[in-house]
């Protein structure tokens, strides 16, 4: 870069921003092996993209089956984020702790 050259995106008009970039390049296609199938294929970079974290999930990769998990059913929710709580009386919550808890 020069000294007054300026990004793409800095600003100016006509600049390309990451999400720009990147959604051009996720909806254009591509003549690609599917990972899965091993087969040439026509496939989107959102479908390359796809297949590439199902494959390293299917390979055991944890953190890509969560992801996809998440994507799909929705993230698990952690003990302080329920609801249920919310919609119970005091009394109604206190039985379900002390049963859970195996108070009398």
């Amino acid at each position: 870069m020069e000294p007054g050259d300026t990004l793409p995106g800095s600003g100016h008009p006509g600049g390309n921003n990451f999400k720009t970039v990147a959604k051009r390049y996720l909806d254009s296609t591509y003549d690609k092996n599917n990972l899965l199938t091993g087969k040439k294929d026509k496939l989107t970079g959102m479908e390359l993209l796809c297949l590439s974290l199902i494959d390293k999930a299917l390979k055991g990769d944890v953190t890509a089956a969560r992801e996809i998990l998440d994507r799909i059913e929705g993230k698990v929710s952690q003990a302080n984020e329920l609801k249920i709580f919310n919609e119970l009386t005091d009394e109604q919550a206190d039985d379900i702790i002390n049963r859970l808890t195996n108070k009398p």
